[in-house]
């Protein structure tokens, strides 16, 4: 028994007309050029070895000189096409919603901050996880995504979600209001 869902909005959160999510969509254009780039090797089914290596964030290069820069490139890197199929899918399905109500230089500060979070706790649970954790290489942009996931769910409460996904074999869809998954 497996589990795969989706969770997209049921219904536009704002009824005028918006400016386009310029940031969201720059980001997905960025994610996408650096698949592209990182997966070439492999016939664009995951990203190469050599790369992931590169640029994924591993939480024991922390304390090494130049490696800093890890922390933004994990970000914008992603291990197979489902990784960046759903990312950048929830990521426009919410990003374009939050991005209007905070603007674009704010966005992206939430977009940023909420993947180094994700990368802290991430380092934070290595004691509970074994060290194996800290040499493993994390990419993908689940954390800052998460973030704009969350501030989705406190800007529009109101709004209905629906959640899609097979259950023993047969597809079962629910319709919530936002704020029903904050309780979650």
């Amino acid at each position: 028994m497996g589990y795969l869902g989706i969770v997209y909005p049921s219904e536009p959160e704002i009824r005028v007309r918006l400016p386009p999510p310029r940031v969201t969509t720059l980001i997905i254009i960025i994610n996408a050029i650096v698949y592209v780039l990182t997966s070439f090797e492999n016939s664009l089914v995951q990203v190469s070895t050599s790369w992931l290596y590169w640029g994924a964030f591993i939480p024991v290069y922390l304390t090494a000189p130049l490696q800093l820069y890890r922390l933004i490139t994990s970000m914008f890197m992603h291990a197979n096409l489902f990784h960046i199929f759903f990312n950048m899918l929830y990521l426009y399905f919410f990003g374009k919603s939050v991005e209007s109500v905070l603007g674009g230089k704010r966005y992206l500060a939430l977009y940023l901050a909420s993947g180094l979070v994700a990368e802290i706790f991430h380092t934070a649970f290595i004691p509970v996880e074994g060290y194996l954790s800290a040499v493993t290489p994390a990419v993908g942009a689940s954390g800052a995504i998460s973030g704009v996931l969350g501030a989705y769910l406190l800007l529009f409460p109101g709004s209905r979600l629906t959640m899609c996904f097979f259950y023993l074999y047969f597809p079962v869809c629910l319709t919530l209001n936002a704020a029903a998954y904050l309780i979650f």
